[in-house]
């Protein structure tokens, strides 16, 4: 019978060498909750956010239509008026759809999914990439709504030019961005 060793062989390199490393050591449990909070508290404030933005938007065309149903008779500056109003209700529903997969895609990274077969296959997130290449998708048809709802409510003059041209450098910066981050895995 062989007699217990006292002493194990930890290998010393591995190991904390100062005070510093090890007092975070012993806090990693406490920060790597903090995070999970956040995360939770952010995933939270993104859902109540879209929820709210999706029933104000409601709110706006059951009205919008309410009056349209009771005017007296229906004009045509009152149709350019609730055109305008439903192209700017659908970018805020796009916004809130932006929220609503901002919510769920990091919902989906900072907790464990396993029955993700309840998740439709286009609304899966793996990583922070795939999330990142969502989101530019729908900021594109985002801005081409805004910009839109601007050419419609336009008067004439130049400013929607401008307006048009800053949009298309923002989409196009989207663009490369999208390209990029799928070219970054794929090496």
């Amino acid at each position: 019978m062989s007699e217990p060793n006292d002493s194990y062989d930890v290998p010393t390199e591995h190991l904390p060498d100062s005070a510093t490393q090890r007092a975070l050591i012993a806090f990693e449990p406490l920060l790597s909750s903090v995070g999970v909070i956040g995360g939770a508290l952010g995933i939270i404030a993104l859902a109540v956010s879209s929820f709210t933005l999706f029933s104000y938007a409601f709110l706006v065309v059951a009205h919008e239509v309410w009056k349209v149903l009771t005017d007296e008779w229906p004009n045509i500056d009152d149709l350019k008026h609730l055109e305008v109003v439903l192209i700017e209700v659908t970018d805020v529903f796009l916004l809130a759809a932006v929220l609503n997969l901002l919510a769920v895609g990091f919902a989906q990274l900072f907790f464990d999914y396993s029955d993700s077969a309840r998740i439709p296959a286009w609304l899966r997130v793996t990583n922070l990439d795939q999330l990142k290449n969502k989101l530019v998708g729908v900021l594109a048809v985002l801005l081409g709504v805004t910009f839109t709802a601007k050419v419609v409510e336009w008067k004439g003059g130049t400013d929607v030019f401008y307006l048009g041209v800053a949009i298309a450098a923002v989409m196009l910066a989207l663009g490369l961005l999208s390209n990029v981050l799928d070219r970054g895995g794929k090496k």
